[in-house]
């Protein structure tokens, strides 16, 4: 099957962030034609997503919706109309191409948004990496799936709740397909996830509910080897840990820091 997997965009007023997420999810889909687009690193945004979808012809588009806002509260911006924009360039440039949105923004308000956006075929609930093979598998059949909000008539259904991903067993992120390159000269740009979830339940906080309040943690093995390799392939040597917070537990950090000291990074 033929997948564009694209970042949602932040209508050019903000520094780009490497997509993350859809490099985790390219990780566990490698029997499938992936091409991967980030709207915020091209000079014509929505002209070259066009141009993407009509030369590569994908059988499904998945977007991740990666922030609904700013949450900067003295300067809100809300990105959710170039969301839109982005569902209109893609059924513009094909009418049969499945529609697939995932994303932290998108699971934050899923119904809400499946429900004003009708374009949207199938929503991800939450974390994909355990979910898009089987939904893939399944494309028409979603109700198959866990994790995945569905159209019956014209009602939005939910299949119900996905096991969390096991952090020991997905891939590295696959980073092939949007080498890091163009983020290089970008401040924090570049992340990387040593563990999922959060247990201190700020109220303000999202975490817990995107994550989970258990703490799932990456093998420091595998946390410095992905280092080292967009270091080595990409020449990136500035990063920044994307974890709700790094040194909680304060053992987690220091296992990755023996890691890193014995491997020779700095």
């Amino acid at each position: 099957m033929k997948l564009l997997l694209v970042q949602s965009y932040l209508g050019g007023n903000e520094p780009p962030v490497y997509p993350l997420g859809l490099a985790c999810i390219s990780s566990v889909l490698p029997d499938h034609e992936l091409r991967l687009f980030d709207p915020n690193v091209y000079e014509r945004p929505f002209e070259d997503l066009k141009e993407t979808i009509e030369s590569f012809s994908p059988d499904v588009v998945g977007i991740s919706i990666r922030n609904i806002d700013s949450t900067n509260k003295r300067q809100v911006v809300f990105y959710y109309e170039h969301f839109k924009k982005v569902i209109y360039t893609i059924r513009t440039a094909t009418a049969g191409a499945k529609i697939i949105v995932g994303g932290s923004g998108f699971s934050m308000f899923a119904k809400v948004i499946m429900k004003d956006e009708p374009r949207i075929d199938i929503g991800v609930f939450l974390e994909g990496e355990t979910v898009m093979p089987a939904l893939l598998d399944n494309i028409e059949e979603p109700w198959k799936v866990k994790g995945v909000f569905y159209r019956k008539g014209s009602e939005v259904l939910f299949s119900g709740s996905a096991d969390q991903a096991d952090l020991d067993i997905v891939p590295l992120p696959d980073r092939s397909l949007l080498p890091p390159d163009r983020y290089r000269s970008i401040p924090e740009a570049i992340g990387i996830e040593t563990k999922r979830g959060c247990a201190l339940k700020c109220v303000y906080c999202i975490y817990g509910f995107l994550n989970g309040t258990k703490y799932r943690f990456r093998n420091p093995r595998m946390i410095v080897d992905e280092i080292e390799s967009i270091k080595n392939e990409h020449g990136v040597d500035t990063f920044t840990f994307v974890d709700s917070v790094f040194n909680i537990p304060v053992r987690h950090a220091k296992r990755y820091a023996m890691r890193s000291s014995a491997g020779g990074l700095r």
